[in-house]
C-alpha cells in the first residue's frame, strides 16, 4: 500500500500542466467584471448636497469585487499552479495579475465615462464660485482702505450685484463681506481688521468641506459634530440668539436716538449651534449654523417716534423662521 500510493504522488507531480485561462476567458471573472461597474455607479452615485456623506459600504463593496477579478483568475488556473514548475508559476501569475489590470482598468474607464451626474467635485466648484465673488469685493474695500486710512465707512453705499451666487450678500460698514447661497447653503464671510496701517482678513467657508485650507478657519462646527435636530429646530435655537442681540441694539438705539453705530460691530463666538454670527455699527446681523445652512439676517430700522422696526430674512425654506421673509423660499 505505501508503494501504490508513492507511485501515484511521482505520477501526479510528472503530469503534464493543463494551459493557461485567461482571465478574460473565466466566467466568474467577467461576472465580477459585470459587478464592478454595479458598484462604482452604487459608489458614485452623486451628491445633492456638500453636507451629505458618502457611505463606505459602497466603497467597501467595490474593492472586494476588484480584488476577487484577479482572485477568480488564479482558481481558475489552481490546477495549473499546483503542476508546473515554478518559473511557469511565476510567469502565469504576472499574466494573471496584468490581465485583472487592464480588465480593471478599461472598467474603470467605462463606468466613470457612462456614470454621469453632478459629483462633489463640481459642488465645490460652485462653492470657490463664492470666494472669487469675495475675493473682488475685498479688492473694492482695499481700494477705498487705501484712499482713506481707515476702514470706518468703508462698506457704506458700496453695491455688489452677484451674478455668481444666489442668497445673500451682507456688506458691513467698515467692509465686512458675507455672502451666502442658498443653492449650497454655503457661506463665506471675511472680516477685516486694521492696524498700523496693515490691512489683514479672516476667511471663513463653511461647510469647510468645500473651501481650500485658508478658508477652514473654524475646527468644528455644528455639522462636524453632526448637531441633532431639523433645520426648523436649529432656525429656532438661532431665533433667540436674534432675540437677545435685537433687544440689545433697540435699547442701545431709544437710548441715543439714532442707529448710527449703535454698537460695536464685531464677530459671535461660536456657541451652541451659531457657528457664525457677525453684527455691524449700525445693528445689522447676521446667523448662520452649519448642520443645515440656516441663515437669518435681521435689519433695523428707526421710527420717528423713536422706536425700531426689524425686517428679517430667513434660509433655507425648511428652516422659515415666523415673520421672517425671503424672496426665494
Amino acid at each position: 500500500m505505501v508503494e501504490r500510493g508513492a507511485m501515484t504522488d511521482s505520477a501526479a507531480k510528472g503530469a503534464r500542466p493543463p494551459p493557461r485561462v485567461s482571465i478574460f476567458l473565466t466566467p466568474a471573472a467577467l461576472l465580477l467584471a459585470i459587478a464592478f461597474v454595479g458598484a462604482f455607479y452604487w459608489a458614485t452615485i452623486p451628491v445633492a448636497s456638500l453636507r451629505e456623506q458618502r457611505e463606505m459600504l459602497p466603497i467597501a463593496v467595490l474593492a472586494l469585487v476588484a480584488l476577487g477579478i484577479p482572485v477568480a483568475g488564479f482558481w481558475r488556473n489552481r490546477r495549473l499552479f499546483a503542476l508546473a514548475r515554478a518559473n511557469v508559476q511565476s510567469r502565469v501569475a504576472t499574466i494573471l495579475i496584468f490581465e485583472a489590470f487592464a480588465l480593471l482598468l478599461v472598467l474603470f474607464m467605462f463606468a466613470n465615462m457612462t456614470s454621469g451626474g453632478e459629483d462633489e467635485s463640481s459642488l465645490r466648484s460652485k462653492a470657490s464660485t463664492l470666494t472669487v465673488e469675495a475675493a473682488e469685493v475685498r479688492k473694492l474695500i482695499e481700494h477705498r482702505v487705501g484712499a482713506q486710512g481707515a476702514l470706518t465707512g468703508v462698506g457704506e453705499g458700496l453695491k455688489v450685484e452677484s451674478t455668481t451666487h444666489r442668497g445673500e450678500t451682507f456688506l458691513g460698514r467698515n467692509g465686512a463681506v458675507l455672502l451666502y447661497d442658498l443653492d449650497l447653503r454655503a457661506l463665506v464671510a471675511l472680516v477685516p481688521t486694521y492696524h498700523n496701517r496693515i490691512l489683514d482678513w479672516r476667511l471663513l467657508g463653511l461647510p469647510a468641506r468645500a473651501f481650500p485650507a485658508h478658508w477652514r478657519t473654524v475646527a468644528h462646527s455644528s455639522l462636524t459634530r453632526d448637531a441633532p435636530g431639523d433645520p426648523t429646530e436649529h432656525s429656532q435655537e438661532l431665533l433667540k440668539v436674534a432675540s437677545q442681540l435685537q433687544q440689545e441694539i433697540s435699547a442701545h438705539a431709544k437710548r441715543q436716538g439714532t442707529l448710527g453705530e449703535v454698537t460695536n460691530a464685531r464677530t459671535l463666538p461660536q456657541a451652541g449651534l451659531v457657528d457664525f454670527g457677525y453684527v455691524d455699527g449700525d445693528g445689522r446681523f447676521a446667523l448662520y449654523s452649519d448642520r443645515h445652512g440656516v441663515f437669518l439676517v435681521y435689519e433695523p430700522s428707526m421710527r420717528s417716534d423713536g422706536r425700531v422696526d426689524w425686517r428679517c430674512r430667513s434660509y433655507p425654506s425648511e428652516g422659515a423662521v415666523p415673520g421672517c421673509a425671503s424672496a426665494f423660499n
